[in-house]
């Protein structure tokens, strides 16, 4: 199947195609073009940028439709055949190309008359006789982003490092650290737009939602800067959110705010559901400019339209104790419940009042289901600590203890988990443009329903796996107690040890009196010791809320995909971004942390036998009370014994420089230069010296002389010239200190 032409990926229309020299091509019996032959002798070949650029290579009568295809080409090329090429002549007219290395490569293109801006290769030699280069200043971080933008789009996680091993290897070129860091962050900008183009498709995105998912709300509120309507907040709340929050999740609500990271700080704030699984169940998210009174209460007023709360006191609220927060519940929810993270109620407890002691009977007090518990564990702290007593006086116990909370919701948490663990699912899309923050955070929450509805239909156990775990957990103590009959559904629970404790159990009103079961929705441990009595399962007697059918009808409700961007219906509403003015220094990316949950590394495993590491363990100075070292590193001690040293405040480098130059040195004996030759040399004179020895005093006296030379070692001076001089000053027949170093070895 031969044929001459070339083929095209983009569809044109075959009337609308001209010639280089304005008349048409001729065609083949296929009716591919015939490349026409110029008046100068060669054929004149178009250049096909979407095929000729994937490998690029030249040929006289190449040519261009204007000079910036021709200098793509020449740049990749040059890349991909690791050639040096430069621009010798680089106009809209004229383009020359040479190599770096004086080799004989070179091409020269120029412009036709009657062809207007295509350039055609008139001159071209295509040998080259250069090595290899290892860099291209052609492969910029443009270039490289233009190559890993489809790519990166896939997966967003690629590292920097993979994208400088993905270049390196295809290229067989080495290039920069920042150029790949660069080229990763101008491949982001390609992908998701300029962050002011993103602000200005907000109302096309909110037009878009409202048609694809009937039923939510989807609200833009923008202020005046003279005549620019600038961002000021977004609030966003699925119809499937609502529907599924009110069919399936208990009356409660975790409210949270986290940082945005973008070119345009704010805050998010959302609110958090919890599921029949014990897991959180987003019901509505919003942007605004900052934590404050006024924009927690716009945004509950919202939730409270979209969730139809009407009876306040049915409702309770966790929360983290946020700015403005609470005010803005007081007024809008007079009668609710309103609950406090006790983690960080603690974490500004223990700023005043550490201890582990401490520490425990503040948990307990808070996870104690009933008042008298509640008061004892309180009058314990009271008796250990009067002034940490003291400082709970303003905090209201309805509000951080079981023991007040109320029983409706079937809820007992502590914690703001729910909230958190949300910000942290979607702390990948927090450092984006706003539309493309919006949209991940969508899509993350349409998935995850998706995946909810299907792990739902896997369930094995009456309940969902965590509750399933939950009641294992406990049931593992009930062989700790004893039931003794009191009616069909009442039991009384007595527990096995000295002094054990009686609970009353009422398995049909689903009442225990420790209020564990009351609160939870879940048995507790005396409900589960009457319930094996009656040989059934726990699971059974577990609340409504905590059912496969509850878990369905909240995830039944579908949040619906959207269109792409090149398909939404124009909106004429601009909005630029709000005023931002930026900070010195490099933003910073993360949070600071509580005392409480800042990362500690393991301390090392104990040893079996002596001492227990003091790894990760901080020091505390004995001297100035300060930690971080101990009684010899402080600065009060070093200073001391400076001072005792006469040399002041100076450092102990110095110090000893300056000692070291003090000393009297010995000066070494003339003529010993080669310590192998001196110790040759000292050993024959040592042997001579022996035998003449023994000859002329007999074995006794050369016994008492070799121990005269091997305690010869050991004279007081510590220089070796010194010691040297003394030996020989003491004795004319002694050998030299090698020697005699040598003899005692």
């Amino acid at each position: 199947m031969g044929f001459t032409g070339y083929c095209s990926e983009e569809p044109a229309d075959s009337d609308d195609l001209q010639s280089l020299s304005g008349s048409e091509l001729e065609e083949d019996e296929d009716g591919n073009p015939i490349p026409k032959k110029s008046k100068k002798g060669f054929r004149v070949r178009p250049w096909n940028r979407s095929v000729d650029l994937k490998n690029p290579k030249f040929r006289l009568g190449l040519a261009f439709p204007n000079s910036a295809q021709l200098k793509e080409a020449v740049r990749e090329c040059a890349i991909r055949n690791q050639v040096g090429l430069w621009f010798e002549k680089n106009s809209k007219k004229k383009i020359e190309v040479n190599c770096q290395w004086d080799c004989p490569f070179r091409l020269y293109a120029s412009t036709t008359k009657g062809e207007g801006d295509t350039l055609i290769i008139k001159t071209l030699n295509n040998n080259h006789t250069c090595s290899p280069v290892e860099t291209s200043h052609f492969l910029t971080y443009r270039r490289i982003a233009q190559e890993v933008a489809e790519d990166l789009m896939v997966d967003e996680n690629w590292s920097r490092k993979g994208i400088h091993n993905h270049i390196e290897k295809k290229y067989k070129l080495d290039v920069g650290v920042q150029t790949i860091t660069r080229a990763k962050r101008a491949a982001k900008r390609m992908n998701e737009g300029h962050y002011i183009d993103q602000y200005n498709m907000l109302a096309a995105y909110r037009k878009e939602l409202l048609r694809s998912n009937p039923g939510s709300t989807v609200e833009i509120k923008t202020q005046m800067d003279g005549l620019v309507r600038r961002f000021h907040r977004m609030y966003i709340c699925f119809a499937a959110c609502k529907e599924g929050w009110m069919r399936g999740c208990r009356p409660i609500i975790c409210l949270d705010g986290c940082h945005v990271k973008g070119q345009h700080p704010g805050q998010l704030l959302t609110a958090v559901g919890i599921d029949a699984n014990n897991g959180m169940f987003p019901i509505a998210y919003a942007l605004c400019e900052v934590e404050n009174q006024e924009t927690w209460t716009w945004f509950i007023d919202y939730l409270r339209w979209d969730l139809r709360m009407e009876r306040d006191s049915s409702y309770v609220f966790m929360t983290d104790k946020q700015k403005g927060l609470g005010n803005a519940i007081a007024i809008l929810f007079p009668n609710a419940e309103h609950r406090h993270c006790v983690r960080h109620l603690y974490n500004n407890f223990k700023s005043k009042h550490p201890g582990e002691g401490l520490k425990q009977l503040v948990w307990n007090a808070a996870r104690s289901s009933t008042q008298v518990w509640y008061n004892k564990h309180m009058d314990a702290l009271r008796e250990l600590d009067e002034d940490a007593w003291l400082w709970f006086e303003d905090k209201n116990p309805a509000q951080w203890s079981r023991a007040f909370f109320k029983d409706e919701p079937k809820c007992d948490i502590l914690l703001n988990n729910m909230c958190e663990s949300f910000n942290s699912a979607i702390l990948p899309a927090r450092d984006k443009p706003i539309l493309s923050m919006l949209e991940k955070i969508r899509m993350d929450m349409m998935v995850r329903n998706a995946n909810r509805r299907v792990a739902c239909e896997k369930w094995k156990d009456l309940v969902g796996p965590r509750i399933k775990k939950i009641i294992d957990k406990i049931g593992q103590r009930a062989t700790e107690y004893r039931a003794h009959r009191s009616g069909e559904f009442i039991f009384q629970i007595t527990g096995t040890g000295e002094g054990g404790s009686k609970h009353a159990v009422d398995l049909g009103r689903h009442i225990c009196t420790c209020k564990r079961w009351q609160l939870s929705g879940i048995p507790c441990v005396h409900a589960i010791c009457a319930i094996r009595f009656k040989k059934q399962e726990a699971t059974l007697y577990c609340d409504d809320y905590l059912m496969p059918s509850t878990y369905k009808e909240a995830y039944n409700p579908i949040i619906y995909p959207i269109a792409g961007e090149d398909d939404w219906e124009p909106v004429e509403y601009p909005i630029a971004p709000p005023p931002y003015k930026q900070q010195a220094g490099r933003p910073k990316m993360k949070r600071h942390k509580e005392p409480g949950e800042k990362e500690k590394a393991p301390p090392p495993p104990a040893p079996k036998e002596g001492k227990l590491s003091k790894a990760g363990i901080k020091m505390s100075c004995k001297i100035c009370g300060q930690q971080g070292h101990n009684k010899l590193g402080c600065p009060i001690t070093k200073a001391k014994k400076a001072a005792a040293a006469g040399e002041g405040t100076s450092s102990g480098a110095a110090t000893k420089k300056r000692q070291r130059k003090e000393v009297n040195r010995v000066p070494a004996p003339k003529g010993c230069t080669n310590v192998k030759d001196e110790v040759i040399r000292s050993r024959k004179t040592w042997k001579k010296i022996k035998q003449t020895v023994e000859s002329t005093s007999g074995p006794n006296v050369g016994a008492s002389t070799s121990q005269s030379y091997q305690q010869l070692p050991t004279q007081s001076s510590q220089n070796p010239a010194a010691r040297s001089a003394q030996r020989k000053a003491a004795d004319p027949m002694q050998p030299s200190q090698a020697s005699s170093e040598y003899a005692a070895f």
